[in-house]
């Protein structure tokens, strides 16, 4: 494999990567958008359904952003052979464990919206007047 071939398939699992992303966000919003105009009139199967869907959609990105990750990784590996002086330039890990920490943080927070929104009893903090 030559190092133009390389680079090309780097920068398409970048793409992908990318795609990948605004998909995930069009899910939660759809999931937020869907919980915020009918949360409270969902039945207990209904609203079972949709929180299963978000975390199937949750679970299959961080999957599926891992591999490709990985298959970067992997090819960054090939292309030092071909410029051994950039060796180390790669994707650093803690890059990747910020990206998918991030992406569970906004997963729980839409269930925490979804519990908000079902449970929407009002907290009243008694102050002395």
């Amino acid at each position: 494999m030559t190092e133009y071939e390389t680079l090309d398939i780097m920068t398409n699992l970048m793409d992908v990567i990318t795609a990948d992303h605004a998909i995930y966000l069009t899910e939660l919003t759809a999931y937020l958008i869907a919980i915020y105009m009918v949360g409270k009139k969902l039945t207990f199967f209904q609203l079972s359904f949709l929180n299963f869907l978000l975390l199937w959609f949750v679970i299959t990105d961080l999957v599926t952003t891992i591999a490709h990750v990985g298959l970067i990784s992997t090819y960054a590996e090939k292309l030092f052979e071909f410029r051994p002086a950039e060796e180390g330039s790669g994707i650093p890990i803690a890059f990747t464990y910020v990206f998918i920490s991030f992406k569970i943080m906004v997963a729980f927070g839409c269930y925490m919206f979804m519990w908000q929104v079902r449970h929407d009893k009002q907290r009243v903090i008694k102050t002395k007047a």
